[in-house]
Parts: C-alpha cells; structure tokens; sequence
C-alpha cells in the first residue's frame, strides 16, 4: 500500500539534509512507541517531490511538494493516516 501526501507550499526554506526530518514526522504519526519503530523496515519513506527552486541555504517548493511512503502492510499505513489526520 502507498500513501502520497500532498504538501502546502514551504513558508521556510527546507534544509537540503532535511530527510531525517521526514523520518521524524513519519514515527510522530506513527507513534513513538509503535513496534515497527525497532523492528525490520517493512516500509519506505521517499523523498519530496515536485517543482522545487535551489537557494543557498535550501529547497522553496512554492507549489507544495508530494511525499509518499509505501507499506508492506496496509494495518501500518491505515496507523500512520490515523496519525497524520489527528
């Protein structure tokens, strides 16, 4: 199973080594204490995607940028969806 996120645009600029970040947002919606969290990654969590501009510091997605994460099980990504809907 996978999930597309559709992303507003960025008010700052995103950090070029912004993907732990997107892990970090990814075991917030998830949960802390959920078993996938130390166990065998039978997940995928991409990059972003879309129309970006390069600056000095970053990446400026001005129309938004997509984010999809795959899941082996459909139980973990229905979890992460509950997570990122509270």
């Amino acid at each position: 199973m996978r999930l597309k996120l559709h992303l507003s645009p960025n008010r700052q600029i995103v950090p070029f080594a912004y993907q732990h970040h997107l892990t970090g947002a990814f075991y917030k919606w998830l949960g802390d204490e959920h078993p996938a969290h130390d166990t065998v990654s039978l997940y995928s969590v991409g990059w972003l995607a879309g129309r970006s501009r390069v600056t000095s510091g970053g990446l400026a997605f001005a129309d938004g940028a997509t984010w999809t994460v795959s899941f082996h099980d459909p139980a973990l990504a229905k979890t992460l969806l509950r997570g990122v809907l509270t």
